[in-house]
């Protein structure tokens, strides 16, 4: 499953362990969550097939959300996703059954955006959203 395989690679990551320090999450943080932290969903997937059955080859549209309340460190730690991800070729994330061999991933679209604690508020979290295709 590439959510365990993103999710391990991740995790275990020697540039991103001291920026999210393990605050990484399917789907949606814990309301106790401190920032920053990373939200990582799967939007859409797919398998490849040749003509008489399936390739063992899939891939997978991933939304990764950079949360925080300092907009410049959001945009830090976005850039240091970014710069591990994007373009990468060939490489083994997981282990044991969790293993899954990324043979690239593209960056497909970046947003920055502003969500307040309540509307019209000044307190809240800037997000930086990737989609990343593996």
């Amino acid at each position: 499953m590439i959510e365990n395989g993103l999710y391990a690679y991740l995790s275990t990551n020697a540039d991103l362990m001291p920026l999210l320090e393990g605050r990484i999450y399917p789907d949606r943080a814990p309301a106790s969550a401190s920032v920053p932290y990373l939200i990582y969903r799967r939007i859409s997937s797919g398998h490849l097939h040749h003509q008489t059955a399936a390739a063992g080859i899939a891939h997978a549209l991933m939304q990764l959300d950079v949360y925080d309340s300092d907009g410049l460190n959001a945009v830090h730690v976005a850039e240091a996703l970014r710069g591990e991800l994007e373009g990468m070729t060939t490489k083994a994330w997981g282990s044991g059954g969790n293993l899954v061999n990324v043979k690239r991933v593209f960056l497909e679209n970046v947003r920055r955006s502003f969500e307040p604690k309540e509307e019209g508020s000044e307190e809240g979290h800037y997000r930086i959203s990737m989609e990343v295709e593996i």
